[in-house]
C-alpha cells in the first residue's frame, strides 16, 4: 500500500509544479518512499513533456508559427477514471533542476529512468546501498526484480551512481546519513 500512495503523490507533486507560478527550478532529494515519490513525479512531468510537445507542435502548425504556449492536460486519478482539466503556461521539462534518489525502492527500469532524466535540467543521481537487505527482500517479495536503491544502473545516459554503503549501516538509517551522502555527493557545490 505504501507503494500506490508514494505514487499517487508524486502524481499530486508534479500536477503542483505544473499549477505553480514559481519560476525557478526546484531541486528534488528524497530517501526511501520519499525518492518512489519523486520518481513518480517526474514519470508524470516526462507524460506531461511528451503531450506539451505534442500540443506546442500543434499549436506552431495551425497557426505558423504563433502558438499559445498553453498546454491543455489531464490528470487521471488512480482510484477513479475520472479526469481533472486544467492548463499550465510552463514546459514540464523546465521545472525540475537537480534530482536525488536515495535508497529508491522501484525496480530498475533503464526506459522510465531515461525519461525521468529528460525532465530533469541538472544532476539526476542515483544514491544506493550494496547491502540494502530490507530493499532486497521487498523486491524478492515482489517477483525478484532488483531495486534502484542497491546496486549501480548502467546505460541512463546522465545518471550519476554513488555507492554509499560505507556511509550507511541499514535501509533504516538513511535519514541519519542524509548530511554525510549530500556532502559527499558534492550537493549543490558548484
Amino acid at each position: 500500500i505504501a507503494v500506490i500512495r508514494a505514487d499517487e503523490a508524486g502524481k499530486e507533486l508534479a500536477k503542483c509544479l505544473l499549477q505553480s507560478d514559481e519560476r525557478r527550478p526546484v531541486t528534488l532529494v528524497g530517501f526511501s518512499f520519499g525518492a518512489r515519490v519523486i520518481f513518480s513525479c517526474l514519470r508524470e512531468l516526462a507524460r506531461q513533456q511528451e503531450i506539451w510537445e505534442r500540443v506546442h507542435e500543434k499549436n506552431v502548425d495551425s497557426s505558423e508559427g504563433h502558438g499559445t504556449g498553453r498546454a491543455r492536460s489531464s490528470f487521471k486519478s488512480s482510484s477513479s477514471s475520472e479526469e481533472i482539466h486544467f492548463e499550465y503556461e510552463r514546459e514540464p521539462a523546465s521545472l525540475v533542476a537537480d534530482v536525488v534518489f536515495i535508497g529508491l525502492p522501484r525496480a530498475i527500469d533503464k526506459a522510465a529512468l531515461t525519461a525521468c532524466r529528460r525532465v530533469a535540467g541538472g544532476r539526476f543521481v542515483n544514491c544506493y546501498l550494496r547491502n540494502d537487505w530490507l530493499l532486497s527482500l521487498m523486491f524478492l517479495a515482489r517477483g525478484g526484480a532488483q531495486a534502484c536503491g542497491t546496486k549501480q544502473i548502467d546505460g541512463v545516459p546522465g545518471l550519476e551512481n554513488y555507492d554509499v554503503t560505507n556511509l550507511v549501516e541499514s535501509h533504516t538509517k538513511y535519514g541519519d546519513a542524509i548530511p554525510r551522502i549530500l556532502q559527499t555527493i558534492r550537493f549543490c557545490e558548484p
